[in-house]
């Protein structure tokens, strides 16, 4: 990939997009649809589907960042996507940040983030105080608290770009080269290009944005960039759907493949929140409804904000702009008739009301109880009620009633249940903003589209995705906002459903498929970023410290490798073989003298240069001197091993003839393989029958048992032991075959396993006789049972063992015996009364 100026760049190199969407818990990744990529999902480090948006930085250079799924939750900085201009806000009192987890006061006339500090003078901001405290200044670009290093303490902080350059060069080094490469496509062969998500949309956006705009531009740069674009989530939506859903695009009333298609011009409204549920409507079956074209809604509710998007045919303005319309754009193309956003509702407003619900009822009558303050709430039992009323919504989404407990609640684990009725009453304001964000998207989106040819849309389908979405009285409210609004426009909507025909990464896809087009659409070079002086300052900040980050990275390795090292040693002197070869008293005292050393304060604060010595140190003096011998013996009894090792697979190929090597070892193996290959083979068969019967797939289980007994039966050349050790195993196998078949209710040939294993063991085998004695207990042979039950406890009595399921089955004989007798008593009585 390159990573230096456009100027720089293979003209030869291949241009790959990719697609980043930013929200405030994760961030989606996905690469666009050319070059064997495939639209793939970017996964993360740990292998999600996202990685999320958090960085982690220390105070002091003995750390390093931790940035994604790494980020530890106490210390980073989330919601990097309200760290830009014009995105901190305050609604109904309750500080938005707090849905995503950061602790920031926002002030508007400061256009500052002040870390929130206690007061008591409102009790409900003590409760958001937790977590790290960051001071946000968006004229100055800095954020104060967040210094990496003592070089980075002198520029004053570190600025929103250069966070979101921390996040942007970490997916591409850590997932999307890594998942290229797997892609087999050459590191050299291709040029990467970010496109970026703006989630303000061009028509409410409250700040500048080409402000922002540069800065995200800026930010893809310093990651080590040389291309990137910003485009509006609105626009993505429109791309994903058309591209989901081409035929969409082909609505030509006069067109008779059209005419095939129901001859509709769809508008889709995409919500971006979560079961696929139809509005009330009388028109389903109506000719008039037919004839009008439609609209798709697309509603997007994420855990910060709610974005709502209407896609339907172009708008019409006049007679004289029709002609050159249709032959610019085309009369069939899905555009975006509407976007609006909401910055301030989103799911995390759901987990606010529970918050304030709770505090208000269940901890207020808790800490008056103990004649206790608000402010006598710990910041972290604040966070874990918080994460209880999360884990309460999840709940609430799918149950009318849930119950979670929070642990650790002024000393008690308080126990929160709510019913998904009153959630709704306590979401009354959010449901109502819902309300007024529909209505005014379907307002800007023009249902009627021509006023002279009285030509109508309708609501067709809401495209619902997010997590918001999955709550049911947000599905609720969406259907009643468009049915409400769709009937006083008179565009009645037809039968329009709730579907989920988008995903969390649908956004993501749009914009990297729309990155696409516009190099097809000669706008490649808008999307090479310029050089300049400021832009190479971030990458050159961003390289050192990525540069800090790996030294950390090495130096931590060979602290793990000496940690390691010193623990082998102290473990070989008793090893009964080589331990004798150590020299006790002085090896114990060195490795204390460098383990003290390793945990000291000289060693966090020293370099890599300064660790690799003394890694270097450190195997002198034991590999090379003090445990010498040791090694040597160790090495010298290693290579005999791979000596033997060798020479027996020589030995198994040349059994083998001209057998495919790659065929599979089945019953009919009738090689002469040594004792020691054979027995692999069966105990990889035990093993793997073992796996299937815990997991409850006794059908295939006693088939890799029958099979390791097969091998049992090729062993060649036996010695006495040799025989000894392979009954065992046999005695083993048979027993749990038997078991086997006890499950698949075939007694017959579990039967048939036991007496094999008895016949092995002289009759002896106590596990045998008990697994007999069930099987018999299985036929109703209670006699034979009673026989072999009886005869396993004596042997155990013998041995001084105690087994109480043996006693247990004893019982349950005893009692059908007693039961058979009285019955046969009955039956006696009844013939010879």
């Amino acid at each position: 990939m390159t990573t230096t100026s456009s100027s720089s760049s293979s003209s030869s190199s291949i241009i790959i997009t990719v697609g980043l969407d930013i929200g405030a818990e994760s961030t989606k990744v996905v690469l666009g649809s050319r070059h064997n990529c495939s639209c793939e999902i970017i996964r993360n480090e740990v292998g999600g589907h996202t990685t999320p948006t958090a960085v982690s930085v220390a105070a002091s250079s003995a750390k390093n960042r931790q940035i994604g799924a790494t980020a530890q939750s106490s210390t980073c900085l989330k919601g990097l996507n309200r760290l830009l201009p014009g995105e901190e806000t305050i609604h109904n009192n309750i500080r938005t940040a707090l849905v995503f987890g950061t602790t920031f006061d926002v002030h508007h006339d400061e256009q500052t983030i002040q870390g929130m500090e206690l007061s008591s003078s409102s009790s409900f901001r003590t409760a958001l105080v937790f977590g790290t405290t960051f001071d946000v200044h968006h004229d100055e670009q800095t954020i104060q608290g967040m210094e990496l290093s003592s070089s980075s303490s002198d520029a004053g902080g570190v600025s929103v770009t250069s966070v979101l350059a921390m996040l942007m060069r970490h997916i591409r080094t850590a997932q999307v080269e890594s998942t290229l490469q797997r892609l087999s496509i050459p590191h050299d062969s291709y040029e990467l290009e970010y496109n970026i998500l703006l989630s303000a949309a061009p028509t409410n956006s409250s700040s500048s944005p080409s402000t922002t705009t540069t800065l995200l531009l800026d930010a893809a740069y310093a990651a080590g960039l040389s291309r990137a674009r910003v485009v509006d989530t609105a626009t993505a939506y429109q791309v994903c759907y058309q591209r989901k859903y081409p035929t969409n695009n082909n609505n030509d009333d006069n067109d008779d493949d059209a005419e095939k298609k129901n001859k509709k011009n769809k508008v889709v409204m995409v919500v971006d929140m979560g079961k696929t549920k139809r509005l009330p409507t009388n028109n389903d079956n109506d000719d008039d409804a037919d004839k009008k074209k439609k609209v798709i809604m697309v509603v997007d509710m994420g855990k910060t904000q709610t974005t709502v998007v209407v896609l339907g045919p172009n708008k019409k303005t006049n007679e004289k702009e029709d002609d050159n319309e249709e032959a610019t754009t085309g009369n069939n193309t899905m555009t975006v008739r509407s976007s609006i956003r909401s910055k301030t509702l989103g799911a995390g407003s759901v987990d606010l009301r529970l918050y304030q619900h709770f505090m208000e009822n269940e901890i207020a009558a808790a800490l008056l109880k103990k004649k206790n303050n608000a402010s006598s709430l710990s910041n972290k039992s604040q966070h874990r009620l918080l994460e209880g009323c999360k884990k309460l919504k999840h709940l609430l989404s799918q149950l009318p009633e849930g119950q979670v407990t929070v642990e650790n609640i002024m000393d008690v684990d308080l126990k929160l249940s709510l019913s998904a009725k009153v959630l709704q009453e306590l979401c009354q304001p959010e449901a109502e903003e819902l309300k007024r964000l529909l209505g005014r998207a379907l307002s800007e989106a023009d249902l009627v589209n021509n006023a002279e040819d009285e030509e109508e849309l309708i609501v067709s389908s809401i495209e619902i995705t997010g997590g918001g979405c999955r709550i049911p009285w947000v599905k609720e409210t969406i259907l009643e906002a468009v049915a409400a609004k769709t009937t006083t426009d008179s565009a009645a909507a037809a039968g329009a459903v709730l579907s989920y025909s988008l995903d969390d990464t649908s956004a993501a896809l749009g914009a990297a498929v729309w990155g696409e087009e516009q190099q097809d659409n000669d706008n490649d070079e808008a999307a090479v970023l310029e050089e300049t002086e400021s832009r190479q300052t971030l990458r050159s900040f961003e390289e050192k410290l990525t540069e800090f980050d790996q030294n950390f990275q090495d130096k931590a390795d060979l602290m793990n490798r000496i940690e390691a090292h010193i623990l082998e040693l102290r473990a070989a002197k008793h090893d009964r073989k080589y331990g004798k070869l150590l020299p006790q008293e002085e090896l114990d005292r060195y490795l204390t003298e460098v383990e003290d050393w390793l945990f000291s304060e000289t060693a966090e604060k020293a370099t890599k240069d300064v660790m690799e010595q003394k890694w270097q140190d450190v195997q002198d003096q034991t590999t090379n001197k003090l445990a010498k011998d040791y090694f040597k013996a160790k090495q010298q009894d290693q290579a005999d091993k791979d000596a033997e090792m060798e020479a027996e697979a020589k030995l198994a190929q040349a059994a083998a003839g001209e057998e495919d090597e790659q065929q599979e070892e089945d019953d009919h193996d009738n090689r002469r393989l040594p004792k020691k290959r054979r027995m692999e083979i069966v105990l990889k068969n035990k093993a793997e029958a073992n796996e299937l019967f815990g997991d409850g797939n006794y059908k295939f289980a006693a088939a890799r048992y029958t099979k390791a007994l097969s091998h049992c039966a090729k062993f060649v050349d036996q010695s006495p032991d040799d025989v000894t050790e392979v009954n065992s195993i046999r005695v083993s196998l048979n027993l749990n075959l038997a078991l086997s078949y006890l499950k698949l209710e075939k007694p017959d040939q579990a039967l048939r396993c036991c007496n094999d294993a008895l016949a092995l063991s002289d009759e002896k085998n106590t596990k045998a006789l008990y697994r007999r004695a069930c099987v018999y207990y299985e036929k109703k042979q209670w006699d034979k049972a009673s026989e072999d039950i009886e005869s396993a406890i004596r042997i155990n009595n013998d041995e001084h063992n105690n087994n109480k399921a043996f006693a247990k089955l004893q019982q349950r004989i005893q009692a059908q015996v007693q039961r058979q007798k009285q019955k046969e008593k009955k039956m006696a009585k009844k013939m010879f009364g």
